[in-house]
Formats: C-alpha cells, sequence, structure tokens
C-alpha cells in the first residue's frame, strides 16, 4: 500500500492518497510532490512505479481540488 510520505520510485513524495469506487473496482489516485511542481496520478497500490495519467499543478490547492474531482468528491472530506 502506498501511504503519505512516502518516496516513489519516480523521486516524488507522497503527501496524500485517495480512491474511488469504479465498475471496474477500486482505483487509487495520489497527490504527490515533485519538489518544482504538485501532481495526481492514478496509482496500483501494491506497484508503486506504476503512476500513469497525471494532472500536474503549480500549486497545491489546485492539485489538492484535483485529487478530490478525480476520487469524485468535492472538498477534502469524504
Amino acid at each position: 500500500m502506498i501511504n503519505k510520505g512516502e518516496t516513489l520510485p519516480n523521486g516524488a513524495t507522497v503527501l496524500d492518497v485517495d480512491s474511488k469506487i469504479t465498475r471496474h473496482g477500486r482505483e487509487y489516485y495520489v497527490l504527490a510532490d515533485r519538489g518544482h511542481e504538485f501532481v495526481t496520478w492514478w496509482i496500483n497500490p501494491e506497484q508503486p512505479n506504476s503512476t500513469s495519467w497525471g494532472y500536474y499543478f503549480d500549486n497545491l490547492e489546485d492539485a489538492q481540488n484535483s485529487l478530490y474531482s478525480r476520487c469524485n468528491r468535492s472538498e477534502g472530506v469524504a
């Protein structure tokens, strides 16, 4: 499983992890800090090197909103 504070194989630090249920099962997403930008990625929590479908941002607030949106939430509370 991916945890907050973990460094992914690509060097990004995980700031948050969230998920949603789809017709294909649970999908996981991470919010990560790459040092010069923030990103939300789809991820397989059993394979930390599986990040894909990234959305990139210059500020944390926009990146957090992206994570909430990707997980079908309107704000930071599940």
